[in-house]
């Protein structure tokens, strides 16, 4: 008795599919392609069995791949399964949320199955989208930054505006105040708004390439080289 396992298709099946059963005519080709397309579709149907199947035997059925062939039968079952999809006019969303309906539900406890993820075009751009905004969303101290700086530009322009001016173009009192807001109001806004963007700057840009430089010095300068 053989120990060669059991495969989806026969040896037949699968000569029949490589000529395009071209090697039979008539009733036997249409029985044999029925016979191969209900083979198919019962495979197919097996992977039911499959989800809750033991990670422990998961891993050991495909010991003897190494990972070039184990890839390439990985894409060849992506290509088919995505041709079944087109052909059967089945949207990829609706198949990976009943591909999570299905994890959620199974009662096999390996890890594997809480690893899973299943996500939707729109459930990923939703949560770039939103992981987008609350990383550059402004916080406190930004928004009293930008603030600042607005604030103190537009008191100090009337005072910068003076400055090609020749001296006795515009009268003393006049001259004195915008000097004075200038000084005294504009000066500080700007100050403070700058003071913090740098404050934020060695803290997000600085101290964080410090780090990266200490743990890996040749990695660091080849990223800011890339980036120069």
């Amino acid at each position: 008795m053989s120990d060669k396992p059991a495969a989806l298709l026969t040896k037949t099946q699968r000569d029949r599919i490589d000529d395009n059963f071209q090697s039979v005519e008539g009733a036997k080709r249409r029985r044999d392609q029925q016979r191969t397309r209900r083979r198919v579709a019962a495979g197919i149907d097996d992977f039911a069995y499959l989800v809750e199947y033991p990670d422990q035997q998961l891993e050991a059925a495909f010991d003897s791949h190494d990972d070039e062939r184990l890839v390439r039968a990985l894409a060849d079952m992506r290509v088919v399964s995505e041709r079944v999809r087109l052909l059967h006019d089945v949207k990829r969303g609706e198949i990976l949320r009943q591909a999570r309906t299905r994890m959620q539900a199974a009662e096999c406890s390996d890890h594997t199955i809480s690893e899973l993820e299943f996500q939707t075009h729109d459930e990923i751009r939703d949560a770039v989208t939103a992981e987008l905004e609350a990383k550059y969303e402004p916080d406190d101290w930004k928004r009293r930054s930008e603030l600042a700086l607005k604030a103190g530009s537009l008191l100090a322009l009337p005072g910068v505006s003076l400055i090609p001016l020749p001296y006795g173009a515009v009268p003393l009192a006049v001259d004195g105040a915008l000097v004075f807001v200038a000084l005294f109001f504009a000066g500080p806004l700007l100050a403070f708004g700058l003071g913090v963007l740098l404050l934020r700057s060695v803290r997000d840009d600085i101290l964080p390439a410090l780090r990266a430089f200490t743990t890996d010095p040749i990695g660091t300068i080849r990223r800011m080289w890339n980036r120069l």
